[in-house]
């Protein structure tokens, strides 16, 4: 599979900020407090890390459900143990590459199933503008109840990203619309480029021909619940998280979802925003890492070994 130079620059910048981050965390505790981290993540109960896995794993089931109503309306019919499979790599592959995985579902299910490639992309998009809303939701409702700590959070995001992190989108963009018009001036490939197009609309468009929306968005549903219940239960593997609140757990799954969008697979960045989350809730510096080290080992270890 190749990847163009911009892709590369991004994931390396990506990977070096999200160590840098770690560095950052490990240079702010002494040896006694990463002692004790350590031995606060091997004392996490068994049930709590067994229910932790397969809220993970659930929530990637309902997703590759979901994604199978997207397909229908164009006449496929996918396996479920295909989708599933898709679902998983798709994750596995977004922790190697930047969304090498979103490529390596498409293409499991064109091999697999024969579902061509642009109307996967286009359902796949669907999908993930549907997770945005769902976003927005947690993000409204963190508005009510946490309005000051979600913006105190937000803002260190925002710091956090800095003006620069604006510049290779830009370039990515400006490299795209130039390669674009180059590829349109050939005429060979015009036709070509206006079918992977309309496939790409179809597959958006599929949304507006579900057979059953409610059962779609109860799918939709069960998946931001399922991302937030697996926030909120790992509170009570540490006496001193086990009395937060809701809203606090509203806020540490926006904090970690920021945090995983800034640095290849969240590494670093969801540990700093949690763990500022979790400080501002009255947390001890230590506790707070530990929980955010177990929040971000579970769910990406379950990614690991299903993907494999």
């Amino acid at each position: 599979m190749k990847f163009n130079l911009g892709s590369i620059i991004k994931f390396t910048i990506s990977l070096a900020l999200g160590l840098g981050l770690v560095w950052f965390l490990n240079s702010k505790i002494s040896a006694e407090q990463r002692i004790q981290i350590i031995e606060g993540l091997k004392n996490i109960q068994p049930w709590l890390l067994i229910v932790s896995i397969l809220l993970a794993a659930l929530a990637c089931v309902i997703r590759a459900f979901r994604w199978k109503m997207l397909l229908a309306p164009m006449g496929y019919h996918p396996r479920n143990s295909t989708l599933i499979s898709s679902i998983f790599i798709m994750y596995l592959g977004n922790l190697i590459f930047p969304r090498l995985g979103e490529i390596l579902r498409c293409s499991v299910l064109l091999k697999e199933e024969e579902v061509p490639l642009d109307k996967g992309i286009g359902t796949m998009i669907t999908e993930r503008l549907v997770d945005v809303l769902g976003l927005g939701l947690y993000f409204i409702l963190a508005l009510i109840f946490e309005y000051d700590r979600f913006f105190e959070i937000y803002s260190k995001y925002n710091a956090m990203k800095g003006e620069s992190s604006y510049l290779i989108p830009i370039l990515l963009l400006a490299i795209m619309l130039l390669g674009a018009i180059l590829i349109w001036r050939v005429s060979k490939l015009r036709q070509f480029i206006l079918e992977k197009i309309h496939g790409v609309l179809e597959g958006l468009k599929s949304i507006l021909k579900l057979k059953n929306p409610t059962l779609f968005i109860l799918y939709s549903l069960a998946i931001y619940f399922i991302y937030f219940i697996s926030t909120y239960i790992l509170f009570l593997a540490f006496s001193e998280t086990s009395s937060l609140s809701l809203g606090c757990g509203l806020v540490v799954l926006i904090a970690g979802t920021l945090g995983v969008g800034l640095t290849q697979g969240g590494i670093g960045a969801y540990q700093v925003l949690v763990t500022w989350t979790l400080e501002l809730y009255g947390i001890s510096t230590t506790t707070a890492q530990t929980y955010s080290w177990a929040a971000w080992i579970l769910p990406t270890a379950t990614l690991v070994l299903f993907g494999l």
